[in-house]
């Protein structure tokens, strides 16, 4: 967190994401896993711009309006959010990669 976000806080484990890409032939592209992880009382000095792209703060219902997310992103959320710890697994087809 504080490598990437310059932010330190109280960290609670949620849950893991299984998640698998495969193209329209079926075979698979990506096979990875996700700590889901819920942050409060954050604090330090916030970095936007860090070398994988650019952070930025938005509400929950902005999130959801979001065009560009990654497959997973809306139900890791949810899960991050919520009160039980959770195993998810997610298949996903990609029209491109």
């Amino acid at each position: 967190l504080k490598e990437e976000t310059g932010l330190e806080g109280d960290l609670a484990y949620r849950g893991t994401a299984h998640l698998r890409e495969y193209d329209r032939k079926n075979s698979l592209l990506e096979d990875k896993f996700f700590f889901i992880i819920l942050a409060e009382d954050l604090k330090g000095e916030f970095i936007e711009e860090f070398q994988g792209g650019r952070n930025f703060w938005c509400s929950k219902s902005k999130f959801n309006k979001l065009k560009k997310l990654f497959q997973g992103d809306k139900e890791m959320l949810e899960i991050a959010l919520g009160n039980k710890v959770c195993l998810i697994e997610l298949n996903f087809e990609v029209d491109e990669y």
